[in-house]
């Protein structure tokens, strides 16, 4: 028994292994598909209609508050493994519920459209189908079918799932470059997106009957106690989406309530370089989250305080690595890349990677908080985070222009983040504030001083085009990451070697994220 125990465990690492890594390849595809199609949609389309298609995909992610925080909900109640008659009523009260939430959703974007071309400035009979399009894909033709995505993924089936996520990624940069190509217009682009996301949700639903044996929708057992756990369950998240949310994703409708609609093109193409950033750099959190939930349930203050300040020093070593390049070399990047009409949005793209950075050592302390059973603290700390970020860009833009947007996220990150998380986490872990820096330094001094000369180098020789860039910026990364890691004490060491090789039991969480690129 205890050698079948064995394996059955060592299958299960291995499992958790093999999704982290597809994890992590499908979210390195989605960044490629981003580069490749930007600069074409930008030279296709023109900065005009570019900017149309960033606000609308930008006002469009508010429906998903509608949502309310319901996708993790059903993760939890997936994850637990439940038996196929409680699955199935499960199903069938989520099901049930996302379609009173789109029938909710498609009165709010009927109201909308009869404003939105007039504030977006831009035709009718463009601006109008291309908001119900996009709608369709974002909102009210996928929402539905995510069920059965976030399904798979609750389930363990997150390699097959990811497989599929990744081919329609790789599917969706081959039409639309052929679209663009060929002078293909926006509308035609969105119908392409549409397509796409259809498709990939269709294969899920597939794929949910095809792995779940004697899986089926009977809507008359729609369960209303099991409704109601959902949507309790769903709360805490729903302010934390809120606050996620008006932190990146409402950027675009600020620059426009106060900039022209031209420097709503030059902020998303910044904010779409930022939000690569945070979201590759979030990819440690499902390993760390399972360490820090088995050290609070032993109620083992000496092993929380020693995750979170090694966690904190490891999380940001990649983005020092990454983002040294992009600061140092942000206005050649924007040059060579979509062109230099492009180049103002560098002091924009410079701060977001900055709070990008900052936010890191409060993505673990709010780990650490939620899986000690302290939610409140982080739908307070959010919920701040949702009234201050707006109010700050707006003032910061009136005073600085474009870039004043991005300083909002900053202020945002600098009192929420900063201070209000990170000290109330300090206090609650019995932190000092010279054991972070101590880690810190310790962790980050040799790989500066080995990569800062060099980097330097790319505002001079790495603008010469963009391949050289890349070179430059890729070998000062190495080796910040190589003094990094073999300045590590041994003991660090050896409990980094140990994450690696556990894995993350809940890392498809972190997967069930839409795919297909917009």
């Amino acid at each position: 028994m205890a050698a079948a125990l064995a394996r059955e465990l060592l299958m299960a690492a291995r499992s958790a292994v093999s999704a982290t890594l597809i994890s992590y390849l499908s979210y390195g595809v989605g960044i490629l598909s981003s580069a490749l199609l930007i600069p074409l949609t930008i030279q296709a389309l023109g900065d005009s209609q570019f900017a149309l298609w960033s606000l609308t995909l930008s006002g469009l992610s508010l429906l998903s508050l509608l949502e309310g925080g319901l996708a993790t909900a059903w993760m939890r109640f997936a994850s637990a493994a439940p038996d196929g008659e409680r699955l199935q009523r499960g199903l069938t009260t989520m099901l049930g519920t996302y379609l009173r939430v789109v029938a909710v959703g498609l009165l709010v974007l009927t109201a909308i459209s009869f404003f939105y071309p007039a504030w977006a400035g831009a035709p009718a009979e463009v601006a109008r189908p291309l908001l119900w399009i996009l709608g369709a894909r974002l909102f009210y033709a996928t929402l539905p079918l995510t069920l059965f995505r976030v399904l798979l993924h609750g389930l363990h089936h997150t390699v097959p799932a990811q497989i599929w996520a990744t081919f329609h990624q790789l599917l969706y940069v081959g039409l639309a470059a052929a679209w663009l190509t060929h002078s293909g217009g926006i509308l035609g682009l969105a119908w392409l997106n549409l397509g796409v996301a259809l498709s990939e949700n269709l294969g899920y639903v597939w794929m949910a009957y095809r792995r779940v044996p004697g899986l089926r929708l009977f809507p008359w057992q729609r369960d209303l106690p099991m409704a109601r756990e959902f949507h309790v369950q769903a709360a805490a998240g729903a302010v934390v989406q809120l606050a996620s949310l008006v932190l990146l994703k409402t950027d675009p409708i600020l620059v426009k309530a106060v900039l022209p609609l031209q420097a709503v093109a030059l902020y998303a193409v910044a904010l779409k370089v930022a939000e690569n950033y945070l979201m590759f750099l979030k990819q440690f959190l499902p390993v760390l989250t399972p360490r820090l939930g088995a050290a609070a349930a032993r109620r083992d203050m000496d092993a929380l305080r020693r995750l979170i300040i090694q966690s904190s020093g490891w999380a940001t070593v990649p983005a020092m690595a990454l983002g040294l390049p992009f600061w140092l070399g942000a206005e050649g990047l924007l040059e060579h890349w979509v062109g230099p009409n492009y180049v103002p949005a560098a002091p924009a793209l410079k701060i977001l990677l900055l709070s990008g950075l900052l936010s890191l050592p409060q993505m673990v302390i709010s780990s650490a908080l939620a899986m000690s059973g302290l939610l409140a603290a982080n739908a307070r700390a959010a919920l701040l985070a949702t009234l201050l970020n707006p109010i700050a860009s707006l003032l910061w833009a009136r005073a600085v222009g474009l870039p004043g947007i991005a300083l909002g996220t900053l202020t945002a990150t600098l009192v929420v983040d900063c201070l209000v998380v990170f000290r109330s986490g300090s206090r609650i872990f019995e932190l000092s504030l010279w054991s972070w820096a101590k880690a810190w330094l310790r962790l980050h001094l040799p790989g500066l001083l080995l990569a800062l000369p060099l980097l330097a180098l790319t505002r001079h020789w790495g603008g010469l085009h963009l391949l050289n860039w890349c070179l430059w910026a890729g070998l000062g990364a190495l080796l910040y990451g190589l003094a990094v890691l073999f300045g590590l004490p041994a003991k660090e060491r050896a409990l980094l070697k140990d994450l690696r090789k556990r894995g993350a039991p809940d890392a498809t969480s972190s997967a069930s994220a839409e795919a297909t690129p917009a």
